[in-house]
Formats: C-alpha cells, sequence, structure tokens
C-alpha cells in the first residue's frame, strides 16, 4: 500500500496545475491543459484509479492494524485524486466495476461494514461528479445490483 499512496501522490503532482516563471520573470505559463483543448489523456489518474482502487478497498478489513491504516490513507488519496479530473475525463465503468467487485465476499468470508460503507461512497461521488454516466443502465444496474 505505501507505493499505492506514493503513486497516486506522483501522480497527482503530474496532472496538477505546473506553473512556471515566465520569461520576463513575472508572468507563468500553464503547463495544465486550457479547457478548449482536446483532451489527449489516456493515462495518469484516469488509469490509475480504477487500477489501484480494488487494492485500497480489499485492504481495509485486513486483520493488521497497519495495513487498514495505509488502506484508509490510500482510498482518501485515490478519492481526492478523483476530484483533479473533469467530470467527463473519469472512467465510470471502471470504477463501478473496481466498487462492485470490493463489495462481494473474499474467500468466502464477508466484507466488513467498513468496506461497504466505503464501497457506498465511491458509488455515491461517482453520481455527484457523473449523474448522466451513473444512471445509464449498464453502470446503475450493476451497481443496484451489487447493493
Amino acid at each position: 500500500l505505501k507505493w499505492l499512496l506514493e503513486s497516486v501522490n506522483l501522480q497527482v503532482k503530474l496532472q496538477v496545475e505546473l506553473t512556471m516563471p515566465g520569461a520576463d520573470g513575472v508572468s507563468t505559463r500553464s503547463l495544465r491543459r486550457r479547457p478548449s483543448e482536446p483532451v489527449a489523456d489516456t493515462g495518469g489518474l484516469r488509469q490509475l484509479i480504477p487500477e489501484l482502487l480494488p487494492g485500497a478497498l480489499y485492504c481495509l478489513d485486513d486483520g493488521e492494524l497497519t495495513i487498514q491504516t495505509d488502506a484508509i490513507q490510500a482510498n482518501l488519496r485515490l478519492r481526492e485524486a478523483m476530484t483533479i479530473l473533469d467530470s467527463d475525463q473519469l472512467p465510470v465503468e471502471p470504477i463501478a466495476h473496481a466498487v462492485i467487485s470490493a463489495m462481494f465476499d473474499v474467500g468466502g468470508q464477508e466484507r466488513s461494514k467498513e468496506v461497504l460503507l466505503r464501497c457506498f461512497s465511491w458509488a455515491e461521488l461517482l453520481l455527484d461528479r457523473c449523474p448522466a454516466k451513473v444512471v445509464q443502465p449498464e453502470v446503475r444496474d450493476r451497481l443496484l445490483g451489487a447493493a
């Protein structure tokens, strides 16, 4: 989980707006995409969040306190990272899949209340950020079926 946190932290640093002093020493030039520019982001946080989310959710009910604590931090950091992306950039279906997968029993052991609550909070975040995508039958039905 430590590498997960570090990966997210590094990607967030790359994704957020970077500024460099201009030639005159006063003005700044943004390296972030302007809203009028086409989205060319095929990687970064857009791919990282759905890939790392299952691991963070899976470890929330681990028997070892250190792993639980790291999983809580990883979950929070992934949620923060998700807020950086524009709503139209969010990979709703892969995130929904990760959330749904984390809700099911693992090795015959029921998921804890903590895991389920975090999964529901991810579903709520998706609904808040991308309501049109979440209410599409393929996402909505899978989320409701898992609940």
